[in-house]
């Protein structure tokens, strides 16, 4: 928002792996945002204390605001990569308290800013923090992974053995080639699940990544694991 509202975060183009587990062959950006408020100013975020970032936060809330004095800091959460320049900043600029306020636009906190469908990201994060307490969990999932058809053997052997019990209890079977089959389709079917059974040889004293790949750990929570 013109005069109002103003990025002034920092970019990091040289980053290639984002907190251990994203690839991000662009880089990234960790956003601020400064809110004039009449004579005060409040700063949304600081970023990641590396490099030059601390410096480029800096001059572009100076550039902002000039020497306005920021009376409230609002941290999404208190990652490094969103809370560990607060300090120096507090240096600069003349902090009074913090507060956590409701959101009124998507500012993220990485990558592109949302202008538009602000009510739709509401609604899928909404969606994806329900739990599914009214899903009937009627399945047991035999996914596996074989190199050689010894794994898809037990698998089946697994599926079969099950498919007598599942019918007096009203369950389906299914065992899935994780290698023909996307994960997706796969973590789809977890929140079902009654019983998984997990099949996968062993490299470097590891189950393959396809494998891994159907132990989604949101939908395995609250379950007995064996």
């Amino acid at each position: 928002i013109p005069g109002i509202v103003f990025w002034v975060g920092a970019r990091d183009p040289e980053l290639r792996v984002f907190d251990i587990v994203m690839e991000s062959p662009y880089g990234t950006t960790y956003n601020a945002y400064i809110v004039r408020c009449g004579d005060e100013a409040v700063l949304v975020e600081t970023v990641k204390n590396k490099d030059m970032a601390t410096e480029q936060l800096v001059a572009r809330i100076r550039d902002a605001i000039g020497d306005t004095p920021i009376t409230h800091i609002i941290l999404n959460h208190t990652e490094p990569d969103h809370s560990s320049t607060a300090a120096e900043i507090a240096t600069h600029f003349y902090i009074l308290r913090g507060l956590s306020p409701p959101p009124k636009t998507v500012c993220v906190s990485h990558g592109p800013i949302h202008d538009a469908g602000f009510d739709e990201l509401l609604s899928l994060y909404e969606q994806w923090a329900q739990a599914d307490v009214d899903l009937v969990r009627d399945l047991v999932l035999v996914p596996y992974v074989s190199a050689y058809g010894y794994t898809q053997e037990m698998a089946e052997a697994a599926a079969e053995g099950a498919a007598a019990v599942a019918a007096e209890a009203g369950a389906e079977v299914r065992c899935i080639d994780m290698v023909t089959t996307p994960a997706a389709d796969v973590v789809a079917l977890l929140p079902r699940c009654k019983v998984l059974i997990i099949g996968s040889p062993t490299v470097n004293n590891d189950a393959l990544p396809a494998a891994w790949g159907a132990s989604s750990p949101r939908c395995l929570q609250g379950r007995e694991v064996r």
